[in-house]
């Protein structure tokens, strides 16, 4: 009996959620590596006594029953999640729905709701924290575009499994969706967008194609074709996605509002950072080494007025630069647009 109940356990953690499911052979075959071997009709009974208790379904897909967890099923874990952990989840889900990928944050959902549950479960201890804590989110967002059910999942598994994909996609947004055939090479997440990198055919250029473009993909049984030199750290580091680090550190000095220094009182820019008083105002002085990058010139520009840059003269000079052209668009009215 405790061996059977072992194999109900090994058998329930073979299974998977998403479609189209797993068949009794290749159970069969897993079962077996674990020293486990049984039948392929006792793997269909055990599974069909199984979904009386568990949330699995077996789906049929030509001459084949395949076996998943259902789309809205909760997690069967072990050890049962413990308040602590359902709290920590709860937290989680909050600060995450900003920074995540919606497609990659529902992956996670049921076990937010598993955690809701558990919640729900111990209401009368857990209630005065739910009321006491808050997750904010001060940057502004850009509205996260919708990915078709399926498209990120088939273009993931297809880049792991290292196959071409037969695909609906749009090369740009008003363009109407046409049929071709890629090789997924890898998966970029950047911001709320979420990119897969692939050539089209025998084609060398790769291309950046936003998950959001694509209305249907379907693996094909064929290897990716990816060309010999290509690797992912070198392609970003070549400028492409729009990420331009340089491989140095940067000794920053600035002099900042009072509002910027108390939020680097609280998160520095680096670790040998050094907020002081400035000589002449409310303003303090920040000192700190930092990844010299595009993002930490943006980061200096989205303050505007609230900082200035004192060193290095280079990112002062880029900074004044760049204000500079600003001022003069903004004050040149003769190619201001009408408005209707």
């Amino acid at each position: 009996m405790a061996d059977t109940s072992m194999r109900y356990l090994i058998l329930l953690g073979l299974l998977p959620k998403h479609l189209p499911g797993i068949g009794t052979s290749e159970v069969q075959e897993k079962l077996r590596k674990k020293g486990y071997r049984v039948t392929q009709r006792t793997i269909q009974r055990d599974l069909e006594k199984l979904s009386a208790e568990f949330p699995i379904v077996g789906e049929q897909h030509g001459n084949r029953n395949l076996w998943r967890f259902q789309d809205n099923a909760l997690p069967v874990t072990l050890p049962a999640m413990d308040s602590n952990t359902a709290l920590i989840m709860k937290l989680a889900r909050k600060h995450l729905k900003h920074d995540m990928p919606s497609q990659v944050f529902n992956v996670l959902e049921p076990h937010f709701q598993l955690a809701d549950k558990v919640i729900k479960d111990n209401k009368r201890d857990l209630n005065r924290w739910q009321d006491r804590v808050r997750v904010i989110n001060s940057e502004f967002s850009l509205l996260r575009p919708e990915v078709r059910s399926g498209v990120a999942e088939q273009l993931t598994q297809a880049v792991v499994s290292q196959t071409q994909c037969e695909v609906r996609y749009k090369m740009s947004p008003s363009d109407s969706a046409k049929k071709y055939c890629i090789n997924p090479l890898a998966i970029i997440s950047k911001d709320d967008v979420n990119y897969v990198l692939a050539t089209l055919d025998s084609q060398a250029e790769i291309l950046q194609m936003p998950m959001q473009y694509f209305s249907s993909v379907k693996p094909v049984d064929a290897p990716c074709n990816e060309p010999a030199d290509f690797d992912l750290d070198s392609y970003l580091g070549q400028g492409n996605m729009g990420v331009i680090e340089q491989d140095e550190k940067v000794r920053m000095v600035l002099k900042v509002s009072p509002v910027l220094a108390s939020m680097l009182k609280d998160q520095v820019l680096g670790s040998d950072q050094e907020i002081m008083p400035a000589d002449d105002s409310d303003y303090s002085e920040v000192v700190a080494t930092v990844d010299n990058s595009d993002s930490l010139k943006r980061w200096l520009i989205s303050w505007g007025e609230e900082l200035e840059v004192i060193y290095p003269d280079s990112m002062r000079q880029s900074l004044a630069d760049m204000t500079q052209s600003l001022v003069s668009r903004y004050l040149n009215t003769s190619d201001k647009p009408t408005t209707a």
